[in-house]
């Protein structure tokens, strides 16, 4: 996790309620009370996780991500398919009474009862810091993606409210809608005047990086229903023809170079 850009970290804790165990919920209850109270910085989310087919949904949304599955796998042990499977005979997953870990609306840790209460009850003790702490051992994570999007995000090109690791749905069918396929958009940014900015991070301008940005555009626009869009692509590094072709399909390029954004 990159933390050298001088933005201010924002937590926030998911609980997928309800635990299974009534004396599960009751801790876990009386830990989120306690922060609530305590740390108005860290946010909290109660997430209704009743049903199985509304689990399957919540993890495709929640952790069904590269990302995630590399942090939760370092931090835990398990990969979040593994941690959260119901039983070893059956691919069923189950969620309730889950505790998540969000920075940047990307989750980092996940972990479910009893196991989850240890941190929570740190979290009562030292607010931010504890999670802070839990963090600093995997930080040697280099993922350059997130480096590009850490310093897009404090130039001046970034207007507005940027959300990272966006969840989209690849299909607009409302009668199949939890069994759709999905994918994440690196970073949406919507700009002050409502227009939204659909943005793949790569460190090479690329084939991959074109097509995933056009695409990513139009499985936004079926989606949200919001037409008023523009692909872009945050890289290190371009070549002419690739950078050809994106002006004449109307996708921005930002290059990055020395911590410095330029718009080519």
């Amino acid at each position: 996790m990159v933390t050298n850009h001088n933005r201010k970290r924002k937590f926030k804790i998911y609980f997928f309620n309800p635990a299974f165990r009534p004396s599960d919920q009751e801790r876990i209850e009386s830990s989120l009370q306690k922060i609530k109270k305590a740390y108005r910085e860290i946010g909290i989310k109660k997430i209704n996780a009743s049903g199985r087919i509304k689990q399957e949904h919540l993890f495709k949304q929640y952790f069904d991500n590269p990302k995630t599955s590399q942090l939760i796998r370092r931090r835990v042990g398990s990969s979040p398919r593994q941690l959260f499977k119901l039983s070893k005979s059956g691919n069923s997953l189950y969620l309730r009474g889950v505790v998540a870990l969000s920075e940047g609306n990307l989750v980092q840790w996940a972990n479910k009862p009893p196991q989850c209460f240890e941190l929570l009850e740190d979290i009562v003790s030292r607010g931010s810091d504890a999670i802070k702490d839990l963090y600093t051992f995997s930080e040697h994570i280099k993922n350059e993606e997130v480096d590009l999007l850490d310093i897009f995000e404090s130039s001046e090109y970034c207007e507005g409210n940027l959300e990272r690791s966006v969840w989209i749905p690849t299909s607009n069918s409302e009668s199949n809608f939890y069994n759709q396929t999905s994918k994440w958009i690196d970073a949406l940014l919507k700009k002050p005047n409502g227009h939204y900015i659909i943005i793949e991070a790569e460190m090479e301008l690329n084939y991959t990086a074109i097509g995933q940005a056009l695409c990513y555009e139009k499985w936004f626009q079926a989606h949200k229903k919001i037409y008023s869009t523009q692909p872009a692509i945050i890289c290190q590094n371009y070549k002419k023809e690739f950078l050809f072709v994106c002006n004449k399909l109307g996708i921005t390029v930002f290059c990055i170079s020395d911590n410095e954004v330029k718009k080519i």
